[in-house]
């Protein structure tokens, strides 16, 4: 009877590890995949979109001033198909999905004083 409780327990904890500790581990994995960093910024231009959901909720830049973006991400894209005289953008990559025939984008809008006034994440 013990012997039997024994296998019992042993198997249920197996069985937890397995179903629900290698899933867990996994999605945590995944999600430090998502998560931004200036470091993963600069690495790959064309990952960007992976990691720019984080970076829009990390921080509100409305108010920055355009220097103070430009020191976060580096130097914006001299042009692209959303280019604009008031504001600067960043490449994101292809656009997520299938098929992926557009590029991503992050623009920001600034106001007459050099500061955010809008920024959005958008294809061309």
């Amino acid at each position: 009877m013990v012997k039997t409780l024994k296998v019992l327990l042993l198997t249920f904890l197996f069985n937890g590890l397995l179903f629900v500790g290698l899933p867990y581990a996994y999605l945590a994995y995944q999600g430090s995949k998502f998560t931004f960093s200036v470091e993963k910024w600069h690495a790959q231009e064309d990952k960007r979109g992976d990691i720019v959901g984080d970076l829009v909720e990390k921080y509100d830049f409305k108010g920055w001033s355009e220097t103070r973006v430009i020191k976060l991400l580096g130097e914006p894209a001299k042009d692209g198909a959303r280019k604009e005289p008031d504001n600067i953008v960043y490449y994101l990559g292809d656009e997520s999905g299938y098929p992926s025939i557009d590029s991503e984008w992050l623009l920001f809008w600034f106001d007459e004083n050099d500061r955010v006034t809008k920024f959005e994440v958008t294809t061309d």
